[in-house]
């Protein structure tokens, strides 16, 4: 793939306001498998690192992100931080953006094998029943309050030497319990940080679509 292509499959997921270049570095890097530099709109692409078209692909639309990210802050009048290349929560949820527009245009597929398949599956089922035992160990340490109330004993005093558990991991398993999805660890955490009721409806709604925790976090700003 050329240079002058890879700018093209870039440019039909979104135009950017400002023009780039594409660079194969015709290298191999073991720290980066790309970079951008947003002084002078320049992606430079390590090509020597992929094995697959799919791969640079991937990293190009990485890339292309922070151009995207940096047109935007310039057209705001906004200081870059950070030389344009910080991956902010707006960082991946744009990338993330990107990424469904070039799977469903066919430049970059996610396909995985049937055993990879199998043990994604299986991460996911037990990130799910990490999730499902906080809600368990909620609904008991509500329990454990109550009683504690009825028998004018300290809540906290238990959490500390009966439990040995910090006040910050009850209280979140005691907010999970509440949450009736299914999810995962870091997707509680995102529903979990969020007071506004309407807020939070609004991520769950994010994420129960397939949306990625970045994608539903920024959506509702």
């Amino acid at each position: 793939m050329t240079n002058e292509k890879i700018k093209e499959v870039l440019l039909s997921l979104e135009k950017a306001d400002i023009d780039f270049s594409v660079t194969q570095t015709g290298k191999a890097s073991k720290k980066v498998n790309g970079l951008y530099r947003p002084a002078t709109f320049e992606i430079f692409l390590h090509n020597k690192n992929f094995t697959t078209e799919n791969e640079l692909i991937y990293t190009a639309i990485h890339e292309y992100t922070h151009h995207l990210i940096n047109c935007k802050q310039k057209k705001l009048g906004i200081e870059v931080k950070n030389g344009g290349k910080s991956h902010t929560t707006e960082f991946w949820a744009k990338f993330d953006d990107l990424l469904e527009k070039a799977v469903e245009a066919k430049i970059y597929t996610r396909e995985r094998s049937k055993d990879l398949s199998v043990l994604i599956e299986e991460a996911k089922e037990i990130d799910r029943e990490i999730v499902n035992l906080k809600k368990k160990l909620g609904k008991i340490l509500s329990e454990i309050h109550e009683k504690s109330q009825e028998e004018s004993i300290r809540f906290e005093d238990i959490l500390s030497h009966d439990l040995n558990i910090s006040k910050n991991t009850a209280e979140k398993c005691l907010k999970t319990k509440n949450i009736e999805e299914n999810f995962g660890q870091d997707e509680m955490e995102t529903v979990l940080k969020v007071k506004n009721s309407h807020t939070r409806q609004n991520i769950i709604n994010g994420l129960k679509k397939g949306k990625t925790i970045n994608q539903a976090s920024v959506s509702i700003k």
